[in-house]
C-alpha cells in the first residue's frame, strides 16, 4: 500500500509547494499588489497546504498501524 501512497503524496506535495511558491513570489495570475489582498491570497494557499500535510500525516500513521485479521463469525474458512 505504501508503494502507491508515497509517490502520490510526493506528487501532491510538490505540486502544492509550486502553487505556494508562485503565490508567495507574486507570479500567480491576477496577483494583487495591495498588502491586505496579498495576505488573503497567501492564506487561501497556505491553509489548504496545512490541511494537505495533516491529511497525509494522519493517513501515513493509520497505514502504519498493524491490522488484526480474525475470522468473521459465521463465515466458513
Amino acid at each position: 500500500m505504501s508503494r502507491l501512497f508515497l509517490p502520490a503524496a510526493l506528487i501532491a506535495l510538490v505540486s502544492q509547494l509550486a502553487v505556494v511558491w508562485s503565490v508567495v513570489a507574486g507570479r500567480a495570475p491576477a496577483s494583487s499588489t495591495r498588502a491586505a489582498a496579498r495576505w488573503a491570497e497567501v492564506a487561501w494557499v497556505v491553509i489548504p497546504t496545512l490541511f494537505l500535510l495533516a491529511t497525509l500525516y494522519l493517513t501515513w500513521n493509520r497505514m502504519a498501524e498493524p491490522v488484526a485479521v480474525a475470522p468473521a463469525a459465521g463465515v466458513p474458512a
